[in-house]
């Protein structure tokens, strides 16, 4: 699931992805979808990153608030690779090979008071790689915004609930199939606004199938 872990637009990249909090205009869903319930106005965002190794982002997001208190949005997440040289086994040049990974997201938001919030995101995932491989799955993420005072505000995303990748792997003839498992991130995050000044923090927990944990603090 590396492929869809890139941020979403430029703020998020510049946060290092540690606003689950206070997510950025146009992609609140990216970062917490429970920050939809905040929507005041239809809005429709696009991005578009290069980055080195021929490789690039574009994401497109259309969010509207639903009253008086949700709101919801539909994304689409691209993520490719493009000029990479394929080589055979006596280390040949063959031909150049591009690999497209594409995100759906349908995300909603709701506050059931006026501190709390809470968010859904429903994931489909669709990977076009070389010579006919292909994968495709869901997942699901689940977002709380809790707002305690004016300017304090504690976040929690719980990201990749049952999310499952199925590959099919042409080998000569004969056609694998095969099924990844996504990481189950637990994403922990504050912001705190201290006269013109915002501070973020986040803390992430990340949990693979062989029961090991990895920490990300930023």
């Amino acid at each position: 699931g590396s492929e869809f872990r890139y941020a979403s637009n430029a703020r998020d990249l510049a946060l290092a992805e540690a606003n689950s909090a206070d997510g950025s205009d146009g992609y609140l869903q990216f970062s917490n979808p429970a920050q939809l319930s905040h929507l005041k106005s239809i809005g429709i965002s696009s991005s578009f990153m290069s980055l080195p190794l021929s490789r690039s982002i574009q994401t497109l997001s259309m969010s509207m608030p639903l009253p008086p208190f949700a709101g919801i949005a539909l994304s689409l997440y691209r993520s490719a690779t493009t000029d990479i040289q394929g080589r055979d086994l006596m280390n040949q040049y063959t031909e150049k090979l591009d690999v497209s990974n594409h995100m759906g997201i349908l995300s909603f938001g709701i506050s059931p008071s006026e501190k709390v919030a809470l968010g859904l995101n429903v994931k489909t995932y669709l990977i076009q790689f070389v010579d006919n491989h292909s994968a495709n799955g869901i997942g699901i993420d689940l977002g709380l915004r809790f707002t305690p005072m004016e300017k304090l505000v504690f976040a929690l995303k719980l990201e990749n609930i049952s999310a499952e990748m199925n590959w099919k792997v042409e080998v000569g003839d004969e056609q694998r199939q095969t099924v990844e498992s996504l990481p189950l991130n637990l994403g922990v995050g504050c912001a705190y606004q201290y006269l013109k000044t915002k501070l973020y923090f986040q803390q992430d927990i990340i949990s693979v199938d062989e029961g090991e944990s990895f920490y990300r603090t930023r």
